[in-house]
């Protein structure tokens, strides 16, 4: 403001100064002004000096001006901005990141539930299809036997099968190449080894499928589900059971296997036992053999060993249920 006021009363004093000059000739001087010419006349300016300090009072006039509205100086682009739009930029500033935060933040969260909501669903719906359609799934690594049964009197039956990786979530291993390969024999060999049997079981194992992708370690997975209609044994004599041949070392026809591969057809604690030559309905007591087991808790053996020259024969046992 003070440079303003004494600019303003220089160009003043230089205007009337110019105009006095005008008026008197250089030919023409009062006696008072002789003496003051030598002086002033070093102070004289042209007209374009005139013009330039006009124009050089004007623009500190607006410089002032904006500063005073709260704009920074054009000559000092580095000075700090006046408190109250330093205050309202920082405000600015605080508002976006808070929001930016809270976007991210909110984003994530939908991510997440997302994520949680289709897991548990897809969970669900599987759980669902298990218990509804019976259908059920056995799975183990690589150099493992998986086993599969089924309810007494209920036969296998293989849906899928597959022997290879088509995820990292089981069997995790540090040589996985691969996550889409499968041996194309899997369900052939499967239910070769399961169909129609009340279990089964089967190595996973490159020897009895091949190897699908080297240098990737698999799993075997196998679907299936149970038919038929579960049996209850009824008192009295069982059918006639045969299910092993004297061809090794004897005939082993064995309570336990027997149940095992012909469920809910014998009962839980059977209290008789016969035995017969197959085909030839001879009863075992007359064919002069000797019996390691004879007995309705274990079954019927006939060991080779035991019979010397004599190898046992083909032999068929029945139970009775009381």
């Amino acid at each position: 403001m003070a440079v303003k006021l004494l600019l303003t009363v220089g160009l003043v004093f230089l205007i009337g100064r110019s105009a006095t000059t005008e008026v008197l000739t250089d030919d023409t001087l009062s006696p008072a002004e002789v003496p003051q010419q030598a002086r002033d006349s070093a102070g004289d300016l042209t007209d374009n000096e005139v013009l330039h300090l006009v124009e050089t009072l004007k623009n500190v006039i607006e410089e002032e001006d904006r500063a005073a509205e709260g704009g920074a100086s054009v000559d000092e682009p580095d000075a700090d901005p006046p408190v109250e739009e330093m205050k309202q930029y920082g405000n600015e500033v605080e508002l976006g990141t808070d929001g930016l935060i809270e976007e991210e933040e909110r984003e994530m969260s939908q991510e997440l539930e997302g994520e949680t909501s289709v897991g548990v669903e897809e969970a669900v719906e599987e759980v669902r299809h298990v218990s509804g359609g019976g259908l059920r799934q056995a799975r183990v690594c690589e150099h493992q036997t998986l086993t599969i049964s089924c309810p007494a009197g209920r036969q296998i039956r293989v849906v899928s099968a597959l022997y290879g990786r088509t995820s990292r979530a089981f069997c995790p291993h540090s040589q996985i190449r691969t996550t889409s390969c499968q041996s194309t024999n899997s369900l052939t060999l499967v239910r070769t080894s399961c169909q129609g049997r009340s279990s089964c079981s089967v190595r996973a194992s490159n020897s009895v499928f091949g190897d699908p992708c080297r240098g990737t370690f698999k799993y075997l997975e196998v679907r299936y589900t149970c038919t038929g209609r579960p049996t209850t044994a009824c008192a009295g004599w069982t059918r006639w059971y045969d299910r092993d041949n004297p061809s090794a070392t004897g005939d082993w026809e064995v309570l336990s296997h027997l149940r095992q591969e012909n469920p809910g057809q014998i009962c839980a604690a059977p209290s008789g036992i016969q035995a017969r030559v197959k085909g030839a309905n001879t009863p075992a007591s007359q064919t002069g053999r000797q019996f390691f087991k004879f007995n309705p808790q274990v079954g019927f053996v006939c060991r080779n060993n035991d019979n010397g020259r004599n190898r046992c024969l083909d032999y068929e046992v029945r139970f009775w249920c009381p």
